[in-house]
């Protein structure tokens, strides 16, 4: 069976990952900020890691290959969130989303490529969110997050392609995880009036919201680990998995949106002009 290398798996859609995966008889990898994450299973290493420090990734991937050979599978899952306006986002707060959902996917990415490129094979899976293909309103800084992983996916893609590595970007809609609780997701301390009927909405119905999403992160992380299994073809482009009815919904949006807009271009003389200009 493979070996799946997962980050971000105390909680949420990584921690429902791990038990559908040890269920199926895969042998997994833990990294989280905690040694021990509420499983046991003779088939799991527990890895406690710092994501931002390089040496401590490496030493998990290194015990990954000394305990199972090989990696196979690398899951960038652990993330953070920020409810509040653009405006009202510090430099602290922006920078703790971009260490978690940026800094550190770039620092796992590093660590594991050497291991991949010697097997020339392996494949990268980065979880990003329907709010990295459509700006979400109230969560501006986490959708730019997103947004990076989305650009650094499809980079990755071309560079190791030629080595055998694929990349999957998996874009989920709103699971019912523990996302909007306070281990994941900050709200902005600075909170401007003229939010009040858009952001200041958002944060009032934030503890309603609260586990009630409407997305089965059980069901969605049988869903990512059956699509990548069967799916996945060949290496040197990103592809993607949109997990759950409302983030196709959105991203179907997206896209039309784009669609229209591309056709307006076209139509307008100056593009007609510049493209005449550069044959």
């Amino acid at each position: 069976m493979a070996v799946w290398f997962i980050t971000g798996t105390s909680r949420g859609l990584g921690h429902f990952l791990v038990k559908n995966l040890l269920d199926q008889g895969h042998q997994v990898v833990s990294l989280s900020r905690h040694s021990d994450i509420g499983i046991q299973h003779a088939q799991l290493l527990n890895v406690q890691v710092d994501l931002l420090n390089a040496e401590s990734v490496q030493n998990a991937v290194q015990q990954t290959v000394a305990r199972f050979g090989h990696i196979d599978y690398v899951v960038n899952n652990a993330g953070r969130g920020l409810l509040g306006a653009i405006e009202e986002a510090s430099p602290e707060e922006i920078s703790q989303v971009f260490d978690l959902n940026v800094n550190a996917v770039i620092n796992v990415i590093q660590q594991v490529l050497p291991v991949l490129r010697e097997q020339k094979s392996g494949v990268v899976i980065n979880v990003s969110s329907l709010a990295g293909i459509t700006g979400a309103q109230s969560w501006g800084v986490y959708s730019a997050s997103k947004f990076a992983v989305e650009g650094l996916s499809e980079a990755l893609a071309k560079e190791v392609g030629a080595f055998g590595i694929k990349v999957l970007i998996v874009e989920p809609g709103i699971l019912r995880t523990e996302f909007l609780n306070d281990a994941s997701l900050l709200v902005s301390k600075k909170q401007l009036d003229a939010y009040a009927e858009t952001v200041g909405v958002a944060r009032q119905q934030l503890s309603t919201n609260r586990n009630q999403q409407p997305g089965n992160p059980d069901l969605a992380a049988q869903y990512i680990i059956q699509h990548v299994e069967n799916n996945l073809s060949t290496a040197g482009i990103a592809e993607r998995l949109i997990v759950g009815a409302d983030a196709k919904k959105f991203i179907h949006n997206k896209f039309l949106i784009l669609e229209k807009q591309i056709q307006q271009n076209l139509k307008a003389d100056f593009a007609i002009e510049y493209e005449e200009a550069l044959t």
